[in-house]
Order: C-alpha cells, then structure tokens, then sequence
C-alpha cells in the first residue's frame, strides 16, 4: 500500500483542490489523478501516468488556475517538461484541448435543466 511508504510522505499532496471554491477536488497517486466534483461526489476526469512514470503528490504546486504535478519518469531521455504535469478542474492542460463542462448542479428556474454536460 503506497500511502504507508515513506515515499507518500504521510499523505503530503494527494488531496487537491481543482477550483477556489473547492468544487472540484484531485486525488494525486502515483499511478493517477482522478478528479470529483465535491457537490456530488461524481467522477469527472480520470489522467494516468505515463508508462514508466508515477506522479508524486507531494511535489506539487499551484500557479494561478492550474496545478503542477512532479512526474518523474525512468530513462535518461526523459525531458524534465514532460516530467510535470498542468491539470485544472477540466483535466490536463494542453494546447488546444476541448474540454467536457463539469456541469452546474444548480436546475434552472422551474426545475428544468440537469447537473449533467
């Protein structure tokens, strides 16, 4: 079980939140990070590390909107910018992505509407 190692450092960065409100929360292991929306609980997004990489939840960092994960990757080719990550509420940042909406909980007047996309 990783979070009993020494390398989880007890736990140090693998609850994150996505969003200032904290309406999206990260869970950062080494093999992934999931994203929920904390309204509900709901599975938003779901990022794996790359083969032969594991994400360290402790060496992370926020920089305005998004938050930067440590990859650290085997293999002296590895890059050092394909060793960090960029995930927002929305998931990896990346140029031109289309992300998926993370839904509004809130119905519209007259109850119409869904928390779906």
């Amino acid at each position: 079980d990783w979070l009993r190692t020494p390398a989880a450092r007890a736990g140090a960065g693998v609850l994150q939140p996505l969003t200032p409100d904290a309406g999206m929360l990260a869970v950062v292991t080494p093999h992934r990070i999931a994203a929920y929306r904390t309204a509900d609980g709901d599975l938003r997004w779901v990022l794996p590390a790359k083969t032969g990489c594991s994400f360290e939840p402790a060496r992370s960092v926020r920089r305005g909107g998004a938050l930067l994960v440590a990859q650290p990757c085997t293999g002296p080719a590895a890059a050092w910018t394909a060793q960090v990550v960029a995930v927002d509420d929305y998931g990896r940042i990346v140029p031109g992505r289309t992300p998926l909406g993370n839904g509004d909980l809130r119905r519209s007047p007259g109850g119409a509407g869904s928390p779906e996309n």
